[in-house]
């Protein structure tokens, strides 16, 4: 009779070693935690995109620990935004929208076209194994500050092997860079 109570407490303290090791963390949070938690992570998406990050295969690298997604999506578009607001919601959601005032978009092939207004973005973010991660944007365009897209046009245009894509490109810089400063000629 007394090995049974031995035997079930060895097979207790062996699952939960078990269960320990699995690297498995249970965290409970609040409405306000996971609000909080939500905006921590999609803040950190915006500002890294809005700095241009996503523009280059090697600032992928500094995305991966907000998101599950394994590589970074292909670029047909880049929006060019001049801020973002990841809006706050009062109840428990695994979508959490971003609004931008967009300043123009430019499109591989197709070029620039100035744009004004707002553009939502739903992220849905999900708890994996207790971090609270994005593991969708739609839609995935980079939204981009306009120094950012600029500094990318810029090398883009160096490497281009394109006559159209260039020429597209000189034509983006050319609208959204300011013009130099008129120089006024002062009489003696």
């Amino acid at each position: 009779m007394r090995r049974v109570p031995i035997f079930i407490a060895v097979i207790l303290a062996l699952s939960l070693s078990s269960f320990a090791q699995t690297g498995f963390r249970l965290k409970t949070r609040s409405v306000a935690e996971l609000n909080a938690d939500q905006r921590r992570v999609i803040g950190t998406w915006c500002r890294q995109d809005f700095e241009g990050l996503r523009l280059y295969a090697s600032g992928w690298d500094r995305f991966k620990p907000v998101t599950s997604l394994k590589k970074n999506p292909d670029i047909t578009s880049i929006v060019i935004i001049s801020r973002y607001q990841v809006e706050s919601h009062e109840s428990a959601s695994w979508d959490t929208d971003v609004t931008y005032t967009i300043v123009g978009r430019y499109e591989i092939g197709g070029g620039f076209a100035p744009d004004s207004g707002t553009e939502t973005v739903t992220f849905q973010t999900k708890d994996i194994d207790g971090d609270i991660l994005i593991v969708n944007v739609e839609p995935i365009s980079p939204h981009v500050s306009k120094k950012a897209a600029i500094e990318w046009m810029k090398k883009s245009l160096e490497t281009s092997t394109s006559d159209v894509e260039k020429i597209h490109l000189h034509d983006a810089l050319k609208a959204l860079e300011p013009p130099p400063p008129a120089t006024t000629e002062t009489s003696k």
